[in-house]
């Protein structure tokens, strides 16, 4: 039997690399909330507000191949700290226009553009670092640090759930931009890879060439790790920010639920995620392949079903196992992978991995948008359901076939 890798709260560099990451990821949260809510607020259409959430897969997609090259040629101290400065100049640029009066669609989209690029330099800067900042325990470390996010997602919505009654959208954008210089402090009182991440050379010049070093780099990793990130493109489909912009338009039009309400439907829900996060991250290795089957099969369930109901507390359930599955399969790919990622090409591994991901779950967005309000929202609901479904079913047929363990 392996032995267990120690964990990672007893690190007190640790610590506080996840209390600054926390509270940046809580003001995201409540960004992430506050913004789409904005916009239908502002032109009623789910088009707009899908087009507008389609902004964030896009940019992971079209920038991390490019990120992963910068990240594995000069380091992660290229990226993270210019990142949050652009996420706060342009956070800080939105409330202002705002504070104005101006609510133009056109600002807030270049505003987005914006946040989410300086969004994706820090995530591909201070993930590329994991093993460099926590050599002893790698794997858990990112898995904690999933689980943490999860708990931003529950925190988050809660938080704007109280506050949007008093504040408003504007208020909760201005505490999203304060919270950007959580991390900036963490990084510079020195807990950041830079110290321990070497610049690994020779890196391929051209981004293109970076991109197939990172897919050979994949398939030279364990089996596990190889397949379980794989196995997450086609789910990237279901898991992508266009479902729960369904689950905010559904919540809104279907229950009639006010905005505060969705924000505390999307806080219960999320809490079952944290739950299954938790659970997850403490899970041997070995045990993730049938948790892929159960998961996997209670998404498909629970979007299926979420297409023909009216009521909002049936709504938060089926969100809720909708959230525990996908929060599991998350931690475990996160698990399983770091623990086997080399620290000479993470970068390159991850930007084709994030480019892998992040082309479907770009393109959930951007087809929810085109077809959302002239497509009854059950067909959606169960389009998504049946791909969850498929991606077992191809699972457990590669499984028979090679006959060895495939995790989610």
């Amino acid at each position: 039997m392996a032995t267990r890798a120690p964990s990672p709260w007893r690190s007190r560099r640790f610590r506080y690399f996840a209390a600054g990451n926390l509270l940046n990821n809580i003001g995201e949260t409540m960004y992430a909330f506050a913004l789409p809510l904005l916009v239908l607020s502002i032109s009623g259409s789910l088009t707009q507000m899908a087009a507008l959430i389609a902004v964030s897969p896009i940019i992971f997609a079209a920038a991390s191949p490019i990120l992963g090259h910068i990240v594995d040629k000069w380091g992660s101290k290229v990226l993270v700290v210019p990142g949050l400065l652009l996420q706060l100049g342009a956070s800080v640029a939105l409330n202002i226009v705002l504070l104005n009066g101006v609510s133009a669609l056109g600002v807030l989209f270049l505003a987005e553009i914006l946040v989410q690029f300086g969004s994706n330099c820090y995530r591909a800067g201070w993930m590329a670092g994991v093993r460099a900042m926590f050599p002893d325990n790698a794997g858990r470390s990112r898995a904690t640090l999933t689980t943490l996010f999860q708990i931003s997602l529950m925190a988050g919505p809660a938080l704007a759930a109280v506050l949007v009654g008093s504040l408003g959208f504007p208020g909760l954008l201005w505490l999203n931009s304060a919270t950007f210089l959580a991390p900036l402090i963490v990084w510079f009182v020195g807990i950041n890879p830079a110290a321990a991440q070497a610049v690994h050379a020779p890196t391929p010049s051209s981004v293109v060439e970076s991109m197939r070093a990172g897919a050979r780099e994949l398939w030279k990793m364990d089996g596990i790790a190889r397949t379980t990130m794989f196995m997450m493109v086609p789910l990237a489909l279901v898991f992508s920010p266009g479902t729960t912009a369904l689950f905010v338009f559904a919540a809104t039009t279907n229950a009639h639920s006010s905005a505060a309400q969705v924000g505390l439907m999307l806080a219960l829900a999320n809490g079952f995620g944290v739950a299954a996060s938790i659970a997850t991250s403490e899970l041997p290795k070995w045990n993730i392949r049938p948790l892929g089957y159960l998961c996997m099969s209670g998404v498909a369930a629970s979007l299926a079903m979420l297409g023909f109901t009216s009521s909002a507390l049936a709504m938060t359930a089926l969100m809720a196992i909708f959230f525990a599955c996908n929060n599991a399969l998350i931690v475990a790919s996160n698990l399983t992978v770091f623990e086997e990622i080399p620290q000479h090409a993470a970068g390159r591994i991850l930007g084709f991995w994030r480019l892998l991901v992040g082309v479907p779950g770009a393109v959930a967005p951007i087809a929810i948008a085109a077809v959302g309000e002239s497509v009854h929202l059950a067909v959606i609901f169960g389009a998504l359901a049946t791909i969850a479904l498929t991606t077992m079913l191809g699972v457990g047929v590669y499984h028979r076939r090679i006959g060895a363990g495939i995790p989610p």
